[in-house]
């Protein structure tokens, strides 16, 4: 896989991305304090409390959720390169928002992240192929319920149960209670 030496207007579902630092891009903006406080409070503020952890960021828009979900991620992996995440939200439009920004903020991540647009493909979900993995509200919600039937083998149920690490972040978590994805995901 190619280095980016750009961003890409549109990405494309099923392409790989790989994220790469010194490609260019203009120097991450520092940090508003809000923005350090809820990666302290993600992270926890004990040695043995290390990203990623559970929680919720609730910020009005443009305060930089994503900004603080992406780099939350750039640290787990920098501790743990064999986290996988899996960003999840409503729209083909966010995921393509937020794959940008990813690419933009790769001084943050280590260098080599590999990060995918799920296309439907199961083969794309887990492995050491990829550690972010973007995939919108309906897809999640139909993996969900896969991995929930105990007939077939999901690659996110096989990875679990071998204790790797797995992390969910939502965008835009109000949506959270979508009537199917609250059944999927108890």
């Amino acid at each position: 896989m190619a280095p980016i030496p750009q961003i890409p207007a549109e990405f494309t579902e099923g392409t790989p991305y790989r994220v790469r630092s010194g490609n260019g891009l203009p120097e991450v903006p520092g940090h508003y304090p809000h923005q350090l406080d809820a990666l302290a409070k993600l992270e926890g503020s004990t040695p043995e409390k290390k990203p990623p952890v559970s929680g919720i960021v609730h910020l009005p828009t443009g305060a930089g959720k994503t900004r603080i979900g992406l780099e939350h991620i750039a640290r787990a992996l920098k501790d743990k390169p064999k986290q996988q995440f899996i960003w999840a939200t409503e729209s083909r439009g966010l995921i393509q928002q937020t794959m940008r920004k990813a690419l933009e903020y790769a001084s943050l991540f280590p260098d080599g992240v590999r990060m995918i647009w799920h296309d439907g493909s199961e083969d794309l979900l887990i492995g050491d192929e990829y550690q972010i993995v973007f995939i919108t509200r309906r897809r999640l919600t139909d993996q969900l319920e896969r991995m929930h039937d105990q007939r077939c083998n999901h690659p996110w149920r096989d990875w679990i149960l071998k204790r790797h690490p797995l992390t969910l972040i939502y965008d835009e978590c109000h949506q959270l209670g979508a009537e199917q994805l609250q059944e999927a995901l108890w």
